[in-house]
């Protein structure tokens, strides 16, 4: 992304409006509570409740950013850990599909992409995919999976 600085500045900002928000609407509740306390309280209840909707979609685009920065978050289902992969690693990660090798998916695309020595991808490809599996995040075997195809379905 040309103007990532930019990109993540912009979601600073909206996080600060999130703020704005929130103090807003205390400030609204406050002006307008001798008017009718509960229907200030609704209101300013309303807007908490927008800005917490308004921060969830903000937290979305910082997932946004680190993919258009060529980075990737996964998590492990099994010990709750967080991985921030890298550019390289995110290409290893989207093209393991479970039938293609590790060699080809390093030869064929990070050698490509990122003119690296095959024998050094290789190496940290597979540190790489060790501490994955290690974490239950990928599953490592010398066989492809095989492509499971619906059967006929008989009528009854």
């Amino acid at each position: 992304m040309a103007h990532q600085g930019l990109f993540r500045a912009g979601i600073a900002c909206l996080f600060l409006v999130v703020a704005l928000d929130v103090v807003a609407a205390l400030a609204l509740y406050w002006v307008f509570r001798p008017v009718s306390k509960p229907i200030s309280a609704v209101a300013a209840g309303m807007r908490i409740v927008y800005a917490g909707i308004f921060a969830v979609a903000v937290v979305q685009l910082v997932g946004a950013a680190r993919l258009l920065g060529g980075e990737m978050m996964i998590m492990s289902a099994v010990d709750s850990t967080f991985f921030t992969l890298n550019e390289v690693a995110t290409v290893i990660w989207q093209a393991a599909d479970g039938r293609t090798p590790l060699s080809e998916i390093v030869q064929r695309t990070v050698c490509r992409e990122f003119e690296v020595a095959p024998e050094e991808a290789r190496r940290d490809a597979q540190q790489f995919v060790t501490e994955l599996s290690q974490h239950g995040i990928l599953l490592v075997s010398d066989h492809p999976i095989e492509e499971t195809r619906p059967g006929p379905v008989e009528a009854k």
